[in-house]
């Protein structure tokens, strides 16, 4: 959950009207964000607030009408000037004596009045396609059209006093898709339409109905503005013209920030670029200082001739940190100068400078992606697509830390393992690209996991589809893009409507490396020799249950835990060794004879290749390296997790040794027949999965 969301609301009384606002973060500067039309509240400020918060104090409140704060009845509690002195008696309260006064929509007009009315507490201004009342306006929209009856409605029509009021909800969803007229911006679209539940018609129709006060509002009060100003306004903003920002701009005094085909709401769709445009802003005037990225490594002392390589390892569990060990000692092999810094997260880092590599400090100041996950779980469940999407704030916060990073420090080339923050953001802003890319991915495609679900499968074929445009609009981004897999380990499913296969489409956009297990499979293959290297009898048969790198598996692990005596009595002579991963609270599990457990192990490879069998979670990662070891097992995937549930799925059936068993269908009766069925008829592999460590560091070593 973002931190916006995890705030608490505050309350303040004004004039018998109840305010609701969040303070978040902490700084020498804060950032005043007020409200925009009361068709959503502050949360559209979400990843503005959760980047500038790590360095600043933030302030949003809610508008008169929504969110938190009251509805009053009075037509006239609704003026826009009053709005603005409900921020001003927050920020008494609070004690605070200068802001930076940021808006968009009526957010902009009142962070400009602010900006007039209190010259004293306004360090900048910083306004986004102000709705002011005078220039140009949107010629749909008249006192008129506001009040007239009709049979039927469509378009701006819609912006009717009686439509708003007999169909709020279809009235939300139209305004939502004029204000993010954005190509592939459903996601947003989405959560407009939900916010919406945060008011109601008769306020959006008191607030719209309310004629300006132009002694209060109009141009003669801009004219007031005296501290400096950034206007940014999109070209094709189908709510305010654009011609109105640049008169605003023009009455400031400053140039106009057209962005080119961009709608109403920047802030929102194009967070990455207004982010930026804010920063540089305040650090051009002296109000926030540029951004401190930390240059320190474990590395005491650098070769100025050397390539260097940043490697961003995806941080979900150790699966993808082990095979990037792999591919990243192979390519100092190829070219014996090259220095690589990682960054990662949490568990990844302490298995990287475990390994003695040179982990980035700037790892330690991002967002964790697990926590941010672990929030959208359920029992054995994570709807994995709903939970990226969630994690669009925490993108947005990471990517910016990135970018300014390698914008400091020359890299040759940046190896980008599922870093989808990167190769998302450098696609739709390819003007930032510092280096060279190898992009590496082991799935391709986001599937919904309930055909049903009319808006599960509209935001996947829109993700989808955004991610085609992007790849296509920008073929040579990325320098290398390599599938971790064959093109048989590809499901042949569409990616939507109107869509190419998940198939059809990776053929022609990467490469396929083939699957890197990061380990020579000979080394491991004499079971025997390892049960006796890792302190076991050779007499007894070893089950290794693994349940990934994050609290997913924690149901899992305590309901086979609850069963583990059953376990044992109806298989004697099996032991179990379970490695619960490093964020599952071992102490809490019941100590049973026969059952070894283990939070974290770093030569995990090793005790796969002493187990006779397996029980996983139903990652890829254990699957395959199972799989490479000839080691049957059951696999258990997370319910809603489409990667695990399809992807993953598809690929370990092709290989023949997993066994897939639902998590409702799981107990100790179950899962003891299928471990019994195994003891008795080890099953055969219908495929091979080879090494290809070597082969994708080849291809990312030309790049050097």
């Amino acid at each position: 959950m973002s931190l916006m969301l995890k705030t608490e609301p505050r309350f303040l009384e004004r004039d018998g009207h109840r305010i609701g606002y969040r303070v978040m973060g902490e700084g020498d500067v804060t950032l005043l964000f007020l409200p925009c039309f009361q068709i959503v509240d502050s949360r559209v400020y979400r990843a503005q607030v959760d980047y500038f918060a790590t360095r600043c104090r933030v302030v949003t409140y809610d508008a008169r009408g929504c969110g938190h704060s009251s509805r009053p009845e009075a037509h006239e509690a609704y003026s826009v000037p009053e709005m603005v002195e409900d921020g001003k008696a927050i920020l008494n309260a609070l004690g605070i004596e200068k802001v930076v006064a940021t808006g968009v929509s009526r957010g902009g007009h009142m962070a400009a009045l602010f900006a007039a009315y209190y010259p004293e507490m306004t360090a900048a201004a910083f306004i986004m396609a102000p709705t002011a009342p005078f220039g140009p306006e949107n010629p749909a929209v008249t006192p008129e059209s506001m009040m007239a009856v009709r049979d039927e409605y469509h378009d701006w029509e819609k912006y009717n006093v009686h439509y708003i009021r007999n169909h709020f909800k279809d009235f939300a969803e139209f305004f939502a898709y004029k204000a993010l007229s954005d190509k592939h911006s459903e996601k947003l679209i989405t959560d407009g339409v939900s916010w919406s539940d945060a008011t109601d018609a008769e306020v959006i129709i008191k607030v719209s109905t309310l004629m300006p006060d132009i002694a209060r509002e109009g141009e003669d009060i801009y004219r007031k503005v005296a501290c400096p100003v950034t206007v940014i306004h999109g070209a094709d903003d189908m709510v305010v013209p654009v011609e109105k920002g640049a008169l605003v701009a023009e009455i400031l005094g400053v140039p106009l920030v057209r962005m080119e085909g961009v709608g109403h709401v920047p802030c929102s769709r194009y967070p990455v670029e207004v982010n930026r445009m804010l920063e540089d802003f305040l650090s051009e005037h002296g109000i926030l200082q540029p951004v401190q990225i930390p240059h320190e490594t474990v590395r005491k002392v650098r070769n100025k001739r050397a390539k260097r390589a940043l490697y961003l390892s995806s941080a979900i569990g150790l699966g993808h940190v082990r095979r990037d060990l792999a591919i990243a000692t192979a390519l100092r092999d190829r070219h014996s100068d090259l220095e690589v810094d990682w960054v990662t997260q949490d568990p990844a880092i302490r298995f990287l400078e475990g390994a003695g590599e040179a982990v980035h400090p700037l790892s330690r100041t991002m967002e964790a992606e697990t926590a941010r996950l672990e929030a959208d779980m359920g029992e054995h469940d994570l709807d994995a697509f709903k939970a990226l999407q969630n994690m669009d704030t925490l993108l947005v916060n990471n990517f910016l830390r990135l970018q300014r990073h390698l914008e400091s420090e020359a890299y040759d080339l940046v190896i980008a393992d599922e870093a989808w923050e990167l190769d998302r953001f450098w696609h739709e802003h390819p003007s930032l690209k510092t280096a060279k890319l190898a992009w590496m991915t082991d799935f391709v495609g986001v599937l919904p996991m309930h055909m049903t679900d009319a808006t599960e499968a509209r935001l996947a074929n829109d993700y989808n589809a955004e991610m085609i445009t992007l790849v296509e609009g920008n073929k040579k981004l990325r320098d290398a893009a390599i599938y971790i897999g064959d093109e048989a380990d590809l499901v042949d499913a569409p990616m939507g409507k109107g869509l190419p296969s998940v198939r059809d489409w990776t053929r022609g956009h990467f490469e396929f490396g083939g699957y890197v297990s990061g380990f020579d499979a000979g080394a491991y293959a004499d079971t025997a020799f390892w049960k006796q290297k890792l302190g076991y009898s050779g007499q007894e048969k070893l089950c290794l249950v693994a349940v990934g790198g994050t609290m997913a598996g924690s149901a899992f692990l305590r309901r086979l835990m609850d069963g583990a005596r059953d376990l044992r009595a109806a298989l004697p002579g099996v032991r179990f060794v379970i490695v619960a991963g490093p964020r599952v609270d071992v102490g809490s599990l019941p100590k049973v004879d026969g059952v070894d457990i283990h939070r974290f192990l770093p030569d995990f490879v090793s005790y796969v290749a002493a187990c006779d069998m397996a029980v996983v979670q139903g990652g890829l990662t254990t699957g395959m390296e199972l799989t490479a070891l000839g080691k049957p097992f059951v696999y258990v995937p997370l319910q809603n997790h489409f990667e695990q549930q399809v992807h993953v799925h598809h690929r370990l059936k092709r290989y023949g040794l997993g066994r897939r068993l639902d998590y409702q269908d799981l107990s100790a009766g179950r899962l003891a027949a299928e471990l019994k069925s195994m003891l008795a008829r080890v099953p055969h592999p219908t495929a091979s999965v080879d090494n290809n460590t070597g082969r994708v560091a080849d291809r990312i070593a030309n790049l050097l």
